[in-house]
């Protein structure tokens, strides 16, 4: 049996081409949840399935990629050979019939085959045309390829990332591509609702450079407001002379804390000394302190004031890796102290938020194992999210897309078959 739509959600009315890689299958992915019918097409001669681990199976396979799957979940699939001209024509017609496309082809690729924006909208003037790419459509790099490394580094997040004292590294699992896809999803939506109020398409050119620097509005405030660029500090805050530990260890992992003393921190710095003095001897002159009375201000100019905060630091480190994570967030919540376990995988997978609203979904893959997939981000009391349905295998929806949406016959789909088309 198909995996077939299930014509609910808020973007239920809508049909969309997805044409993306995976540098912008969140995009897709995102839009299907919402409830749009999105018809993912590949090469019929070629399987671009990422083969990036979590796998399924001990050896990787096309298809078996659960990041690919998780990144597909919703979407029906067709093969089409878009180096065709017989296959440039059924993707002019599925356009016809279609709200919107969304593509990561590098720039100029679908223009020389005459099936860029240009082209389609004037098959159908309503079509919204969403182009997602390493730098956009437009500029000196728009040309350029850009790998999440490459991205991160001409973003600025690398710039921001690391130790001060060692070279900036990027975050460990690949995040640009995923920023540049949710403004894909969040710019077709926009515009989607534009078309349908005006009847007027429209291309919407995504960077995943620019869609990264949005996630860095803190660090780009500084130069104006501060006169200096944000510094990357590891484990600590920084502000001027003034340098406080977050990240601390703890039995089982790590926890986060906000040192910094005055009316944000102050009351945390005191019961995490109180509590200390239970396990080991204090130093008087640090449990002498008012540090609700310590703003950050003074610590910025009052030298003793900082090498007392620093005397703070080294007994915590002493008293965290005698709890665990739990022990100590429990207690943390009962005495309203601010501190975050650093949440493992595991931790995640397990957490009581996330399972009292039931984020990880069950579904049952077409071999009948069942995997817990990511599941609703966001809760619509009218429209919910549908994040039930299985990724589509390669080709799987030919048949009814083919049939249903273009009108073919059996006989024109043994054909184009036949023919390599699809």
């Amino acid at each position: 049996m198909e995996n077939t739509p299930v014509n609910s959600g808020s973007l239920a009315p809508y049909q969309i081409i997805d044409l993306c890689s995976m540098n912008g299958a969140l995009c897709g992915k995102w839009l299907a949840d919402l409830g749009a019918d999105v018809i993912r097409i590949d090469p019929p001669y070629s399987h671009t399935a990422d083969n990036s681990p979590p796998d399924q199976t001990p050896e990787p396979e096309p298809e078996h990629s659960l990041s690919w799957r998780f990144m597909n979940m919703g979407k029906r699939s067709v093969t089409l050979d878009l180096q065709a001209e017989s296959g440039r024509h059924l993707l002019k017609l599925l356009a016809k019939q279609c709200d919107a496309l969304i593509e990561s082809f590098p720039t100029g690729w679908m223009d020389e085959r005459g099936i860029g924006f240009s082209a389609l909208i004037k098959e159908n003037p309503r079509l919204v045309f969403t182009s997602i790419s390493p730098f956009g459509r437009t500029g000196p790099y728009a040309n350029y390829s850009g790998s999440d490394l490459v991205i991160s580094a001409l973003s600025g997040m690398m710039h921001v990332t690391g130790d001060k004292d060692r070279a900036p590294v990027r975050v460990s699992v690949p995040q640009t591509y995923l920023h540049g896809a949710a403004e894909g999803g969040v710019n077709t939506a926009m515009a989607l609702y534009h078309a349908s109020k005006t009847g007027q398409g429209q291309h919407v050119d995504v960077s995943s450079q620019l869609a990264t620097i949005r996630a860095l509005m803190n660090a780009t405030q500084f130069p104006a407001l501060e006169g200096r660029n944000l510094q990357r500090s590891g484990a600590h805050m920084e502000m001027g002379p003034a340098k406080w530990k977050m990240v601390f260890k703890a039995e089982d992992g790590h926890v986060c804390i906000m040192l910094a003393g005055g009316a944000l921190g102050g009351a945390t710095i005191q019961g995490f000394l109180q509590w200390a003095s239970e396990d080991m001897e204090i130093p008087a002159e640090l449990t002498e302190i008012d540090w609700k009375k310590i703003e950050i201000m003074t610590l910025l100019f009052d030298a003793e004031k900082r090498k007392s905060l620093d005397k703070v630091t080294q007994v915590f480190n002493k008293f965290f890796p005698l709890h665990s994570k739990q022990e100590l967030y429990e207690r943390s919540l009962k005495e309203r102290l601010l501190l975050a376990p650093v949440s493992t995988v595991a931790d995640i997978r397990e957490d009581a938020q996330l399972e009292a609203r039931q984020y990880f979904t069950p579904i049952e893959e077409k071999n009948g194992d069942v995997v817990h997939y990511p599941g609703a981000w966001a809760k619509l009391s009218k429209t919910p999210l549908d994040v039930s349905r299985r990724a589509p295998l390669t080709g799987e929806h030919n048949a009814s897309v083919y049939k249903e949406t273009l009108g073919l016959s059996q006989r024109e789909l043994q054909e184009l078959d036949h023919a390599g088309t699809i």
